[in-house]
């Protein structure tokens, strides 16, 4: 059994992109945010139509939630540095937004290329317990199961997929990540505390066999004015 030191992340505000999102708008503004979990891309900025909305974003880092208005946007994805004028995008996608959404762009490896892709953070339930999910982003790495106090919460999520939040009932858990349908624990998370009302994702980053080293990254989904 391998233990590993993880990443937790509590978005606590928004990020503010001039020229996209005003003041008298946040109240339904669309929050957006980025993880970068291409193992083979270098450190990236992420530009909104023609704005720089995030810079030098670095291998495993989640950004926090930026606020948008509702509409359609061209997302591009620079190497760190780069002249948007003068160079190519690394990868490039349209997104349509609704006021009141939440999302995650997830810098991905896809059929040995870099690509995108749009993870929705929205998580509608009324429950008090904190709910928690997981984000398959190691592309070495096979299907997973999670379990909370031993039990099964979340079952067979493969590279790219992104499981259904689950209630956990109750706010400190032992979460184990094995292997699909297999009994050996292979990652494990002690001592985790999540707040009621609350919804999460365990994000798989980094390769299982190889370098960079396979991590989680728990994240608190969807900013909350």
């Amino acid at each position: 059994m391998k233990k590993y030191m993880i990443s937790i992340v509590v978005m606590l505000f928004c990020l503010y992109i001039p020229n996209i999102a005003h003041a008298n708008q946040l109240e339904e503004a669309v929050s957006l945010r980025v993880i970068h979990s291409s193992v083979d891309a270098p450190n990236i900025d992420v530009y909104i139509n023609k704005d720089k909305a995030f810079g030098e974003i670095t291998f495993q880092q989640l950004t926090d939630y930026a606020t948008l208005q509702k509409g359609t946007y061209k997302v591009k994805i620079y190497t760190n540095g780069a002249d948007p004028k003068r160079e190519k995008p690394i990868v490039s996608k349209k997104i349509k937004v609704k006021n009141g959404e939440a999302f995650t762009l997830a810098i991905i490896d896809e059929k040995d290329s870099v690509d995108m892709m749009v993870i929705n953070d929205n998580n509608h339930s009324n429950n008090d317990s904190p709910q928690l999910r997981l984000v398959h982003l190691s592309p070495d790495t096979y299907s997973l199961d999670v379990y909370c106090k031993e039990n099964i919460m979340i079952e067979n999520i493969s590279y790219l997929e992104v499981a259904n939040y689950k209630e956990l009932g109750g706010n400190q858990f032992d979460v184990e990540i094995k292997q699909h349908g297999k009994d050996e624990v292979i990652y494990e998370i002690p001592n985790l505390q999540l707040a009621d009302k609350s919804s999460y994702s365990i994000y798989a980053v980094g390769l299982l066999k190889g370098e960079p080293n396979i991590n989680f990254i728990i994240a608190k989904d969807h900013y909350e004015q």
